[in-house]
């Protein structure tokens, strides 16, 4: 079954769900115990992973958001076609896939492991810090000054 929430310029907290889409000017909030399981963020959509929220196999698309905030963690990730995945201070990102032009973002203070980059990009930013990435096909690793990337693998 899957819902599609329109939720102009407002917040869902404290939710679990299962096969949800966000659509333009959509934002969906995950945070204390909530999880999103299998969401789709299309072009204007942004999901807020925060506070104890999960958010499993979420799929970002071209002008998609997932925001991954203090205490947040995501899980099998794939960002598609310029979506983009943003990774912010004692957010967690694990096992993102990085396809075709999509961006994952890691900031300050945030953690990321597993993630494969494949014709898409990871950028690491000053604090920032990402273990286990495997870089193929294409695909690219920018790590800031101050940012540590760990057990990289490049294989083209």
């Amino acid at each position: 079954m899957r819902y599609i929430l329109k939720i102009p310029l407002h917040s869902v907290y404290y939710l679990s769900c299962y096969r949800s889409s966000i659509q333009k000017a959509t934002f969906f909030g995950i945070s204390s115990g909530g999880q999103a399981t299998s969401t789709t963020i299309n072009e204007g959509g942004s999901q807020i992973v925060s506070g104890g929220g999960s958010a499993l196999q979420t799929s970002v698309y071209s002008g998609g958001v997932q925001h991954v905030l203090a205490e947040g963690e995501a899980t099998s990730t794939v960002v598609l076609d310029q979506g983009q995945q943003i990774v912010e201070s004692g957010g967690v990102a694990l096992f993102t896939s990085v396809f075709t032009g999509g961006v994952q973002g890691v900031w300050s203070g945030a953690v990321t492991s597993g993630t494969t980059a494949n014709m898409g990009g990871q950028i690491v930013s000053s604090g920032g810090s990402t273990s286990s990435s495997i870089i193929s096909s294409g695909g690219s690793q920018v790590v800031s000054s101050g940012g540590s990337a760990e057990v990289t693998v490049v294989s083209y």
